[in-house]
């Protein structure tokens, strides 16, 4: 009678003993799962916050690449105006240059006036002019001479040749090119027209 309840007794301690470990193994796995919840968790903020700051990042990136192109924009442009304010400052210097320093048997320079194209060459010139003695003989005012066409013509003609020659050809002051106009005026009263290779006077005189 005595060994049947000790048998009894010691099934029982072996029924709670495995009751105790499967708790444990409950309680561990909870506690796995929960910390492998908090780490998904985790995960997910931290993957949030990489994809805010890279999205700042990329904005950032965005702005400065904006402000790059706009600081490169004045750049060029203040480069441009740089440019232009130097070509203005040459012309105006080759101006004093060849004013009552450019001189003919027929005439001699009194203003010169420089028109340059975006290019940079000189697109455009006018020339006022003062006869020389003789050409002062023959002078009926208006632009007019009471010599030939012909004779006008060639002596104009000499006269720009002589211009363009003494203006030269340096590379830091704009171009005056075979394409670039001359205008020619007598006491401010048109003469004629230099352009392509050829002299024509004002009005068909």
């Amino acid at each position: 009678m005595q060994n049947i309840n000790n048998h009894s007794n010691q099934g029982n301690v072996s029924s709670g003993g495995s009751s105790s470990s499967s708790n444990k193994l409950a309680l561990i796995a909870t506690i796995l799962a929960a910390i492998a919840l908090l780490g998904c968790i985790a995960l997910v903020v931290w993957n949030m916050n990489l994809k805010n700051q890279l999205s700042t990042v990329q904005k950032d990136n965005e702005s400065l690449h904006t402000k790059t192109e706009t600081l490169t924009a004045k750049v060029k442009k203040s480069d441009s105006e740089q440019a232009k304010l130097k070509k203005i400052a040459l012309l105006s210097y080759m101006s004093h240059n060849l004013e009552d320093a450019v001189v003919t048997n027929d005439f001699v320079i009194d203003k010169i006036y420089f028109t340059a194209n975006n290019s940079g060459d000189v697109e455009a010139i006018t020339i006022d002019l003062e006869n020389q003695p003789m050409m002062a003989l023959v002078y009926e005012g208006d632009g007019v001479y009471s010599i030939s066409n012909q004779a006008v013509s060639a002596k104009a003609s000499e006269l720009i040749k002589t211009a363009k020659s003494y203006y030269g050809n340096d590379k830091d002051v704009p171009a005056w090119t075979d394409a670039t106009t001359v205008k020619l005026t007598v006491k401010n009263y048109d003469l004629g027209e230099y352009a392509k290779g050829t002299f024509k006077l004002a009005n068909g005189k």
